[in-house]
C-alpha cells in the first residue's frame, strides 16, 4: 500500500465535502430531511467521521473519493455547492492522488486474484475494487479496534520474514481444540471457525503466529454479562444476526439460513468438513470466499502484519472458562477441567457465600455502588446458609436432574435428584443455577469478574428460594406482630380514624424526608394520598367469624366473639359493629404510621415492603442479581380495619361537634 503522506490533501477533501453536505462531519446536531439525498449524505458524513478519526490521510482520501463518486453518479449532489463539488473533483485528479489510488487498486486486484488462483473476471474485479476497496479498507482499520485481541501464548517472536496466510479455513468445536493445535499451525496467519451447537453462536478466530508468540483476534460476541447470551438465546437468535450481518468474516461458508424474520437460525445443509494435510478439518478454502470477504481479510491481515510483525505489539493474556481450575463437591478433584493449555494464569480465588457480599462485588463492579441496595437484608439473613456447591459450578458438574434445596440438621444442602412427582413450574424448593461457561473468553481479570458474577447470580437464586420459604413460614407470625403493634398504637390514632382525619396517615411527612432517596420512593399524586375509609355493612350481610380465619386487628383487640358469631364495636364491647373504618397498608411507611414505630426499627424484611424495586433491564445491563430480586414480603398484605357500631360512631362524632351522615352515605365521609 502507498505510504501515508496525504494529510493535507485529506484535510482539503473533508473541508470541501463539508461544504457540499452543508454540515460538519463531526456535528452532533443536524437536520435530516425525508429524502434519499439527505439520508445518503448524512450517512456518508458518519463514514467520513469514522475514517478521519483514524488519522490516516490516504484512507480518508479513498473514502471521500468513493462516496463522492457514488453520490455524484446517482445524482444525489445536484444543487449542492457546485463550486465545492468542482474543486473536490479537481483535487481527485491530481497526479499524486490518481497515481496512489491506481496503485492501491492494482494492489487489491492482485490480492484477490492471488487467492482466487487467477480465475477472475478482470473487468468485474476492477469495478468491484473501485467501489468496495475504500470502505473495506476502512472496516479493516476499524476491526482492529472492534475485534477481541488476546495473547494465547507468549514467547519469542520469529525471525524477520514475510508471513503467509493458510489457504484453508480451519474448523474446531471449541477454542480449547484450536489452542491445542496453535503451536503446530504454520507461522503466519490462519483463519479458523469455532462451530457451536447453536449455529448462530459460531464465530471466527484469526490466529497470528510469530515464532512462539500466538495472538488471537476474534469476532465472538461480547455481552454485558455472562448470562446475557443464554437469556437472549431463549428469546430468539437476532442478537447473533446483527453481529453476523455486520461482519466481513466468511459466514457464507457456514450456510446459515435465517427463518421467522431473523428469530431462528438454521444451517442450510450439513457441513462436510474436509481434512487438511495436518488432519485438521476445514470448512473451506480461501478461494471459496466471496470477493468482499476475501479482500477485507487481506486488508485486515495487512493491519496485523504491521501490528504484530513490524511493531511487535503484545496483547493482554487470554483466559478461558474451560481452563479454570475449580474444585467442586460433585466432581473428583480437578476432573471438571480440560488439560491445562494456557500457562501462567492467576489462580481464581473462589469465595464462600458470606464473603461473596455486596461490598466484595462493589470492588469488582464499582457502578453498582451508585444504585440502591434494598435487598441487603436478604444477604445478611440468608447468605451464610447458601451451600458452597451452589456458587461456582463447572459445566461438568451439572446433569439433567433438578437441583433441590434440602433442609437438614447440618443446614441447607443442595441435592441433584429427580423427585417422584414434578408439578408444572417446578417444586417450591427447586433452584435453577447457572454453571460457569467453558466459552468464557477474555483477559484473566475479566474472566474472574464474570465467574464471580455467575456465582453471585447463583447465590441470589438460592437466597430467593430461602427468602420465599421464610416468608411462607413466618407470614402469620409477622401479621400477628403487626396487629399487636397496631393495637398498642391505636389510642394515638383512634380520634383521627373516627373523625375521618387522614393527616396522620399521609406518606409525605417531614419524618420520612430522609428516607425517600434510600427507599427510591417519593410520595406524589393520588397513589401517595391516604384516606380514612368508612364502609357500612349491616349485620345481616356480614360473614360470621370463624375460628379458621387468619389474624386480624379485630381479633387482636378481642372484638371477635366466636360464640355469638359477631364482631363488636371498638368503643363498646356491648354493641355489634356495622361500620368498618380502614386505612390502606401498601408499604413500609404505612406500617410505620400505623404502629408508631420508626422505619429504622421495623423488622428489616418489612423496611422495603411495597417499595420500588431497583430499576434496569437484567438482560441488557450488568446489574447485581441479588438487588434485582423481588422482595417476597411484598405479598405480606396486612389490613388495618377498625370495627365500630353505628350508634357509637354517631355519639363519638357528635361529642366532637361533627355530623354523621346516614349509613348509606358513610362511604362519602
Amino acid at each position: 500500500m502507498p505510504t501515508d503522506s496525504y494529510n493535507d490533501l485529506a484535510t482539503q477533501a473533508v473541508a470541501l465535502w463539508e461544504q457540499i453536505a452543508g454540515r460538519k462531519v463531526d456535528a452532533t446536531s443536524y437536520v435530516v430531511q425525508m429524502t434519499e439525498a439527505s439520508r445518503e449524505i448524512n450517512a456518508a458524513c458518519d463514514l467520513i467521521r469514522s475514517v478521519v478519526c483514524l488519522e490516516d490521510g490516504f484512507s480518508t482520501i479513498l473514502v471521500v473519493r468513493s462516496i463522492f463518486e457514488r453520490l455524484s453518479g446517482g445524482g444525489l449532489l445536484e444543487g449542492r455547492s457546485p463550486e465545492a463539488a468542482a474543486a473536490l473533483a479537481q483535487l481527485f485528479t491530481k497526479q499524486e492522488v490518481t497515481a496512489s489510488t491506481d496503485e492501491y487498486f492494482s494492489y487489491c486486484k492482485r490480492a484477490v486474484a492471488h487467492y482466487r488462483g487467477g480465475d477472475v473476471d478482470g473487468d468485474a474485479l476492477a469495478e468491484f475494487v473501485r467501489q468496495q476497496a475504500p470502505l473495506l479498507n476502512l472496516d479493516a482499520f476499524l476491526a482492529m479496534n472492534r475485534l477481541t485481541k488476546l495473547t494465547a501464548f507468549a514467547g519469542e517472536p520469529g525471525l524477520p520474514h514475510e508471513p503467509q496466510l493458510s489457504r484453508f479455513v480451519l474448523a474446531f468445536q471449541t477454542l480449547d481444540q484450536l489452542l491445542q493445535h496453535a503451536r503446530v499451525i504454520p507461522e503466519g496467519f490462519s483463519l479458523c471457525a469455532i462451530l457451536c451447537e447453536s449455529i448462530s453462536d459460531s464465530y471466527f478466530v484469526l490466529v497470528v503466529r510469530n515464532g512462539q508468540q500466538v495472538t488471537l483476534l476474534t469476532d465472538k460476541g461480547t455481552f454485558a454479562h455472562p448470562l446475557q447470551q443464554e437469556m437472549m438465546r431463549g428469546r430468539n437468535d437476532r442478537y447473533n444476526q446483527y453481529r453476523i450481518e455486520g461482519s466481513h468474516f466468511p459466514y457464507s461458508l457456514l450456510r446459515i439460513v435465517w427463518a421467522d424474520n431473523g428469530r431462528r437460525a438454521v444451517a442450510d445443509s450439513a457441513r462436510d468438513l474436509a481434512p487438511t494435510e495436518r488432519d485438521i478439518p476445514a470448512i473451506g478454502s480461501l478461494s471459496d470466499l466471496a470477493p468482499d470477504e476475501l479482500l477485507w481479510l487481506h486488508l485486515l491481515i495487512e493491519q496485523c502484519r504491521i501490528r504484530y510483525f513490524q511493531q511487535k505489539q503484545v496483547e493482554p493474556r487470554l483466559a478461558l472458562g474451560s481452563q479454570l481450575q475449580i474444585d467442586h463437591a460433585w466432581l473428583p478433584s480437578q476432573s471438571s477441567n480440560l488439560p491445562a493449555i494456557l500457562e501462567g494464569l492467576p489462580h481464581l480465588e473462589v469465595k464462600n457465600s458470606s464473603d461473596l457480599s455486596t461490598d466484595f462485588m462493589h470492588t469488582l463492579e464499582p457502578k453498582w455502588s451508585e444504585k440502591r441496595t434494598p435487598n441487603r437484608w436478604m444477604e445478611r439473613r440468608f447468605a451464610a446458609a447458601v451451600p458452597q456447591e451452589a456458587l461456582y459450578i463447572p459445566e461438568a458438574a451439572m446433569n439433567n436432574k433438578p437441583l433441590l434445596l434440602e433442609q437438614t440438621s447440618a443446614g441447607v444442602r443442595l441435592e441433584r435428584k429427580k423427585p417422584d412427582y414434578m408439578p408444572h413450574g417446578g417444586l417450591t424448593n427447586q433452584v435453577r443455577l447457572t454453571p460457569i461457561s467453558s466459552d468464557l473468553l477474555a483477559t484473566p481479570e475479566q474472566v474472574a469478574r464474570d465467574v464471580h458474577f455467575v456465582a453471585r447470580s447463583n447465590q441470589a437464586e438460592v437466597i430467593k428460594v430461602l427468602a420465599r420459604q421464610d416468608f411462607e413460614a413466618r407470614r402469620i407470625e409477622m401479621l400477628e406482630w403487626f396487629y399487636r403493634k397496631a393495637k398498642k398504637n391505636l389510642p394515638n390514632l383512634l380520634e383521627a380514624l373516627l373523625t375521618g382525619d387522614s393527616t396522620p396517615f399521609q406518606l409525605e411527612q417531614p419524618k420520612f424526608e430522609h428516607l425517600y432517596s434510600q427507599l427510591g420512593f417519593r410520595p406524589a399524586g393520588a397513589a401517595a394520598r391516604r384516606k380514612v375509609q368508612f364502609e357500612y355493612i349491616p349485620s345481616r350481610k356480614q360473614h360470621p367469624p370463624r375460628k379458621s380465619d387468619g389474624p386480624s386487628l379485630a381479633k387482636t383487640l378481642k372484638l371477635v366473639h366466636l360464640r355469638d358469631l359477631c364482631v363488636c364495636c371498638v368503643l363498646s364491647n356491648w354493641e355489634g359493629a356495622q361500620v368498618f373504618v380502614s386505612v390502606p397498608v401498601a408499604n413500609a411507611l404505612d406500617i410505620a404510621n400505623l404502629t408508631g414505630i420508626a422505619w429504622e426499627k421495623l423488622p428489616e424484611e418489612l423496611q422495603y415492603f411495597g417499595m420500588p424495586e431497583v430499576g434496569g433491564n437484567s438482560i441488557l445491563e450488568r446489574l447485581d442479581p441479588l438487588q434485582n430480586l423481588s422482595n417476597p414480603w411484598n405479598s405480606f398484605a396486612p389490613r388495618f380495619v377498625i370495627p365500630v357500631g353505628l350508634r357509637g360512631l354517631r355519639e363519638y362524632r357528635k361529642a366532637r361537634g361533627l355530623n354523621t351522615p346516614s349509613a348509606d352515605e358513610l362511604k362519602n365521609l
